[in-house]
């Protein structure tokens, strides 16, 4: 009488061929799991030795039958599953001895992840220090490996991973998967006979949305080969060159079984060049070393064309299973972006995906360009980040790389590369996709050509001001449907105190007393700082003692340098490199940006959080960061007059300064939030998927 046990319930099946040597021993080992086993089912596949007499006379309460005849493993197995009614199936070769704590410490790693469909422990040889198995993982050429064959087990494989497949010498199925993915009845497609079909079940698993795990305290024996015919001179002379005549013609043709019925087109596609390779060799093989199997192929057609029946039938019925799938699993999304550099992209692409929920989003980071200063950060907040390094030589390679083992439900460009590459991306994948629209481009025309010619790959645009968004509709053609708005967020590190004014001043090396005026932005043509240190001059004339300041790095470092000279600034007009901008802040009294276009000034409405008051020139957007007169000044872009009327206004006005600078503080930290840009881009992806999915 079989024992129950107390936690979810577990059977065990068998199947064997002429095993009297390893029957026994596989059995008990099964009958002393700490985790008891409820019922055991051996198929016997036409045995002429002692295995079932052995069974029937030592193993009376295990389930035998008897199939008189080699129907194949992957019958014989479904024969066996069909006799069991059990939360889990294992399913293990005659050839092997488990640990008795094998089945508590694989039954374990199903707790944590419902989505968990298949585990696997440490396969070790019978000398007990050679790797039969760790999991099988697939090859860029579809050869399949078992992770650590034939390697002496140092500990390499100590580690939990996550596998493409379950060896099936010791596979232990969820029967949840089991029933989701068996087709006509048959878990073991039976077409298989034998060879790989363990992969072909970890492939279509995986596809429908189940993992498959390796758990290395899990540790079993298996001596491999136990199952096979016995061996006559001859057979042995044909299995010096690899196998036998028959495993040879199994092997080859499932190979292409499984391509036919799991392989993706683009993941095909992608692989070519491999898959391709493989095969040919494997043909010229065949075909010298085995020309009855290589003829055998040829004329049994009929075979490839049920496993491309199969094949549709799979791809309706993994389109069902995955809609009830896709409202459990995370939602992956690639962020494509042109670099991780600093800056103000940079920065809001690490406040939306390091506030994205887990249990929703599974957000990846792809930097075209190496990694910035923001990768670590990124990292920190648990975004996974891959760097491509383009355009060196091996940018292509990593790129193939990195789709074959990331599967994505979207993609979300960040600044003019990465949003081409995002859309190019997702064409090709058949996937929706996303492009955060920061700046009006008003410099480059072969930007807006191709941002013009690309639009139609995009199916929203994120812009973070209304006055973008108009620009996208106006020079790109977009359909103001097709367009959100979503306005840059303060970080955390923004709305906290800021350094004391003196320190802040000892640090940037300024004099203590006095008026600061303060920009922070790159030293562009964009920027337009030239503006300023016009500006400048006028503002020096009208107050006393009044220092400016810069903080930013650029190719008109020279030419400002020459300006301020020129102008008498010398000694009161700072470039201040690369400093923390919250420093600068808190040195300020008056923040300035002169831009020719913007998109959202970042460095604005952190110095409004600051609680300074700012002057912008009318770029894109500007009215919507200020409320003129209230909470910050607006001029003409390029008046420097302007501009130095607006500034001293606000340095002869102490009460008039406060008071701006009191309401800029209230109104960026109302409408700047993390929680508006992360719940508006949240709709947009839940929006996207969801109408893809379906």
């Amino acid at each position: 009488m079989m024992i129950t046990p107390p936690g979810p319930s577990v059977s065990a099946v068998v199947v064997t061929l002429r095993v009297e040597r390893f029957i026994a021993d596989c059995l008990e080992s099964l009958l002393k799991q700490t985790h008891p086993v409820r019922q055991i089912v051996v198929v016997d596949n036409g045995s002429t030795d002692e295995t079932c007499a052995i069974v029937r006379r030592r193993f009376p309460q295990v389930r035998l039958i008897e199939l008189g005849r080699n129907t194949g493993f992957c019958h014989a197995n479904n024969v066996g599953l069909r006799e069991t009614q059990t939360d889990f199936v294992l399913f293990a070769n005659p050839d092997t001895i488990l640990e008795p704590t094998y089945l508590q410490e694989a039954m374990a790693a199903f707790e944590p992840d419902p989505r968990t469909g298949a585990v696997t422990g440490k396969l070790l040889r019978f000398d007990r220090t050679t790797i039969d198995s760790a999991g099988q993982v697939l090859t860029r050429s579809r050869k399949i490996q078992d992770r650590g064959y034939g390697q002496k087990d140092v500990g390499q494989f100590n580690g939990r991973a996550t596998v493409d497949s379950v060896c099936g010498a010791m596979a232990l199925y969820r029967r949840e998967m089991i029933d989701e993915i068996s087709l006509d009845g048959q878990l073991f497609d039976e077409d298989f006979f034998a060879f790989w079909e363990d992969m072909d079940v970890g492939w279509r698993a995986k596809r429908a949305g189940w993992e498959a795990r390796y758990v290395p305290t899990a540790v079993a024996y298996h001596f491999r080969g136990g199952s096979q015919e016995r061996h006559t001179a001859w057979t042995n002379l044909v299995r010096m060159s690899g196998r036998s005549v028959e495993s040879k013609y199994h092997i080859v043709k499932n190979r292409w079984l499984m391509l036919i019925k799991n392989e993706r087109a683009k993941d095909y596609l992608l692989r070519l060049p491999f898959i391709l390779a493989r095969d040919i060799a494997m043909l010229v093989y065949l075909l010298v070393s085995a020309p009855a199997a290589f003829m055998r192929l040829l004329l049994e057609p009929g075979i490839f064309v049920r496993a491309w029946q199969k094949r549709r039938r799979l791809l309706m019925n993994l389109k069902t299973s995955m809609a009830d799938v896709s409202q459990s699993r995370p939602k992956a999304i690639c962020f494509v972006i042109s670099k991780l550099g600093v800056g103000g992209a940079e920065k809001n692409l690490l406040l939306l995906t390091g506030r994205l929920p887990r249990d929703r989003y599974a957000p990846v980071v792809l930097s075209l360009d190496g990694e910035g200063e923001y990768a670590a950060r990124l990292r920190a907040a648990g975004v996974p980040v891959y760097a491509l390094g383009f355009p060196r030589p091996a940018f292509l390679w990593r790129l193939i790389r990195f789709f074959s083992r990331c599967p994505f439900d979207l993609f979300h460009g960040f600044m003019f590369h990465g949003n081409l590459a995002a859309r190019v991306f997702a064409r090709l994948l058949g996937k929706p996709s996303v492009s955060a629209v920061r700046v009006a481009e008003g410099e480059k025309r072969w930007h807006l050509w191709l941002d013009r010619w690309t639009a139609r790959m995009v199916d929203r645009y994120t812009a973070n001001s209304a006055a973008l968004a108009g620009f996208v509709t106006v020079r790109l053609g977009v359909p103001a449907g097709r367009i959100r708005v979503i306005p840059n967020a303060l970080a955390e590190d923004d709305l906290e105190g800021l350094p004391d004014r003196a320190r802040a001043r000892r640090a940037l090396g300024l004099p203590e007393a006095g008026l600061f005026v303060s920009m922070v932005g790159r030293l562009h043509f964009q920027k337009d700082p030239e503006t300023f240190v016009r500006a400048a001059r006028v503002i020096a004339a009208e107050v006393e003692g009044v220092q400016f300041g810069i903080a930013g790095i650029g190719p008109l470092k020279e030419r400002l340098e020459r300006m301020i000279a020129s102008a008498g600034l010398g000694g009161r007009f700072h470039l201040l490199g690369l400093v923390d901008a919250r420093a600068v802040y808190a040195a300020s009294d008056v923040f300035v940006l002169p831009s020719r276009w913007e998109g959202f000034p970042n460095a604005a409405i952190e110095a409004m959080a600051a609680g300074r008051p700012v002057v912008l020139a009318d770029f894109e957007g500007a009215s919507e960061v200020v409320d003129y007169g209230v909470t910050g000044m607006v001029f003409p872009r390029g008046d420097d007059r302007a501009l130095s009327e607006a500034v001293v206004g606000l340095l002869r006005n102490e009460s008039a300064r406060t008071l701006m600078g009191q309401k800029a503080q209230d109104s960026a930290l109302a409408k700047f939030t993390v929680e508006r840009l992360v719940k508006d881009n949240m709709a947009i992806y839940d929006e996207l998927v969801a109408r893809c999915r379906t």
